[in-house]
């Protein structure tokens, strides 16, 4: 917004000052000839600007043009407010044939009226009445108005660049090229109106020196241009060398691709840490991920380029990112890179002479690219894997917590029950007696069960547990898990199985510890209504769920809450206890059985677990009649149990 005002203010200033000095050289008007004369002066205006000369800075371009030969030519030509009034009509005629900005252009064409007033004002006052096109004094006049419009051109212009790029040096780099073009060109235009005060044909003996001046001009600049962007390469490897994430890796390298070429909008593409390709877009308002249409345009066009098709891309990708773009620059890693990138930076400014340079070098720093993305993706990986170790040492200590909690609980009612019987004695009525020990002996088995879990997931993730496959009555060992919870909670459970489902296959001490736990989850978590456990077939699948009416479960935590130690509610106010390791052991359970374990909701509210077995694992028949035997049926313990990555093997 600020490059904006001072913009907007430049423009205000060289209007003012060109309207001032053209008001003061209007007695001067009389020296002005036909309007056929002002045109065919502003067209050559135009005409200068088809061979310009790009010096690239980082946002911004100082673009020189051979201007001086005409002022030179329009100050003998015309009179002082003719001089302006072509110099303001040339320059915006090349400003609507570049399809500049409305901001730039209005910029622009008042710099050249304000810089046109100036050497008209020079000249008028160093030549009284009408110049000799014969005259020496004439010529150091008019040389000296050349000095002046070039002068206030380099400074307006170096001022903008300092302002929007926060270079002070930009002043300094453009005055070589300046001194040369400035010389070059006011001595050609002395040169042909002289030539022109001998004979209206001899100005056609410049033509091979002007050819040889715009040649020459132009190796000059682009030497300069050459030399300002490898220093630009340098100080942009050295600025992005530092590590940082994946995106942030992306946009710093983006933004400095477009200041290397010269462009308005920048786009780096490389793939992420799943393979997939994705990339950031830099401009003057920020950083902003790429849109896919961008990136999926920019991958194609790269893969085209690689098999020698001059692919261009679609015109809707780069209306997308920058609509006036007039040239895309592209460049992508060489095959032996540390990754593989694509770099787009897409130009306001059209292609010229430079742009094979510019292409060099973007496809230098697409290495240097290349290198950085594979610093950020092994950043990311081990900055992952670091938060998930503290996460996981948060999870033990809290586990830690939990655990000293739940071991504590049963215990001492335990200790206190066997030690109230041990100093009371034959004191104690039979009945409180019995009720003590009935306690103790409950506690302990609770005792017993937690310390259970505890060894079943070691065993489990270290892959030590066996699996002991029995056909074993599906109705029955659901009725056996119902009871497992007294007439109570009995009661709540309602329980159906599918007509045909008659025995499966499976572990039954592991299968009943899953359906123990889930049952018990949902009756700590919804402490109202019905749970439902049902049993159904789903083409070769047993499908198992247990469904509740309780809060549920959040879907962002549904994989959550199968982790290690995991409990959504950590707080120390939180109404149910728990280790976090029940829905934990229940999935290594059931993928030792072969089976999925996952967590969803049930249509009108609540919580839906579903379990799903394979009827038929691999090795055993489909229509195989279940054994009696025990030696054929089942798998021994003892045997290796089948990892869960790979449930359903040796069974």
């Amino acid at each position: 917004m600020n490059l904006r005002l001072t913009v907007a203010a430049g423009v205000a200033a060289h209007t003012v000052v060109a309207i001032g000095l053209g008001v003061a050289l209007l007695p001067e008007v009389g020296r002005t000839t036909s309007p056929i004369v002002v045109v065919a002066l502003a067209a050559a205006f135009a005409a200068a600007s088809l061979l310009p000369l790009h010096l690239d800075f980082r946002r911004s371009a100082c673009t020189v043009v051979l201007d001086e030969a005409v002022v030179v030519v329009a100050l003998f030509a015309t009179g002082p407010v003719g001089v302006i009034v072509a110099a303001t009509l040339g320059e915006a005629l090349r400003c609507a044939v570049s399809r500049q900005r409305p901001l730039k252009a209005s910029y622009n064409t008042a710099q050249s009226a304000s810089a046109a007033a100036v050497a008209a004002m020079l000249f008028s006052v160093l030549v009284d009445g009408a110049p000799g096109a014969l005259d020496p004094a004439a010529w150091l006049a008019a040389l000296a108005a050349a000095v002046g419009y070039a002068i206030v051109n380099l400074a307006s212009t170096s001022f903008v660049l300092t302002v929007a790029e926060q270079l002070d040096e930009a002043f300094l780099a453009t005055v070589p090229t300046y001194a040369f073009t400035t010389s070059a060109s006011t001595s050609l235009g002395v040169t042909v109106v002289a030539l022109a005060g001998v004979h209206p044909v001899a100005p056609v003996l410049v033509l091979p020196l002007l050819v040889m001046t715009v040649v020459e001009s132009r190796r000059m600049a682009a030497h300069r241009a050459e030399r300002l962007r490898f220093e630009r390469l340098y100080a942009a490897s050295t600025r992005t060398s530092r590590l940082a994430g994946f995106e942030e890796v992306l946009a710093a390298h983006a933004d400095e691709a477009r200041q290397l070429v010269t462009g308005a909008v920048g786009v780096c593409c490389a793939p992420n840490a799943d393979g997939r390709w994705s990339g950031m877009v830099v401009d003057d308002d920020g950083a902003r991920p790429a849109e896919q249409l961008l990136v999926d345009a920019l991958v194609e066009h790269e893969g085209h380029r690689d098999h020698g098709d001059d692919h261009r891309l679609p015109s809707n990708a780069t209306r997308t990112a920058l609509p006036s773009a007039t040239d895309v620059v592209t460049a992508s890693a060489g095959p032996d890179a540390a990754a593989k990138v694509i770099l787009a930076v897409l130009r306001e400014i059209g292609a010229d002479d430079q742009s094979d340079m510019r292409v060099e070098v973007l496809s230098a720093f697409a290495g240097h690219t290349a290198l950085g993305v594979a610093n950020a993706l092994l950043y990311d990986e081990v900055d992952a894997a670091y938060r998930h170790q503290l996460d996981l040492n948060r999870q033990k200590a809290e586990f830690v917590a939990a655990v000293s909690h739940e071991l504590r609980t049963p215990l001492t009612t335990t200790l206190g029950a066997v030690q109230t019987v041990h100093r009371l004695g034959d004191r104690l009525h039979p009945r409180d007696r019995d009720q003590l020990l009935s306690d103790a002996i409950a506690q302990g088995q609770r005792l017993r069960l937690l310390i259970d879990d505890l060894l079943l997931v070691a065993a489990a993730e270290h892959r030590s547990m066996t699996v002991d496959l029995r056909h074993i009555p599906l109705s029955d060992m659901l009725a056996g898990v119902t009871a497992t919870f007294g007439i109570a909670a009995s009661e709540r459970l309602r329980v159906s199985v599918d007509p045909g489902m008659t025995t499966l296959l499976t572990d039954e001490p592991k299968l009943h510890r899953v359906l123990t736990n889930l049952v018990e989850n949902a009756l700590k978590y919804a402490p109202e209504g019905h749970i439902d456990v049902h049993a159904g077939l789903d083409d070769e699948s047993v499908v198992i769920t247990v469904a509740d009416r309780g809060p549920g479960v959040r879907p962002e935590d549904r994989e959550r809450i199968f982790e290690r130690f995991v409990q959504l509610d950590q707080s120390s106010t939180r109404a149910r206890g728990g280790t976090g390791l029940g829905l934990h052991l229940c999935r290594q359970l059931v993928g030792l059985l072969g089976g999925t374990l996952t967590a969803g909701e049930r249509p009108a509210g609540g919580g839906l677990f579903t379990l799903t077995l394979p009827l038929h694992p691999v090795g055993e028949a489909p229509d195989a009649p279940p054994h009696h035997d025990n030696s054929q049926n089942s798998q021994r313990a003892g045997t290796p149990a089948p990892s869960p990555e790979h449930a359903e093997a040796g069974t």
